[in-house]
C-alpha cells in the first residue's frame, strides 16, 4: 500500500521520486519500504518522458506522463501515479 510520495522536477531536466509504501509478501509480515528513483526528463507541451539510467543488472527504462495545470500523471508499466502541487 502506498503511504506517500514526492516527485521533484528540477530546471536541469533531472528528477527525483520518493515513494513510501508498505510491502506485505504472501505469508509474510508487512513492513515499510521505500522506492527512490532518479533520472532525466523531457517535456514537450503537456507530455513528459522520464528516463531512468541502468542500475546494476537493470537496464535503462522510460515511462511517460502528462502535466496539466498543476497535476502530473504518469503510467509506469501499469503503476499509475498522480501528483498535485
Amino acid at each position: 500500500m502506498i503511504g506517500s510520495g514526492t516527485m521533484t522536477l528540477r530546471p536541469d531536466k533531472t528528477f527525483n521520486e520518493n515513494i513510501a509504501y508498505t510491502f506485505a509478501p504472501p505469508g509474510g509480515a508487512a513492513a515499510p519500504d521505500a522506492a527512490i528513483t532518479d533520472g532525466t526528463y523531457v517535456q514537450t507541451g503537456t507530455d513528459i518522458v522520464f528516463t531512468v539510467p541502468p542500475i546494476g543488472p537493470d537496464p535503462q527504462f522510460t515511462f511517460t506522463g502528462t502535466i496539466v495545470g498543476l497535476t502530473l500523471t504518469y503510467n509506469d508499466a501499469g503503476f499509475v501515479a498522480v501528483y498535485s502541487r
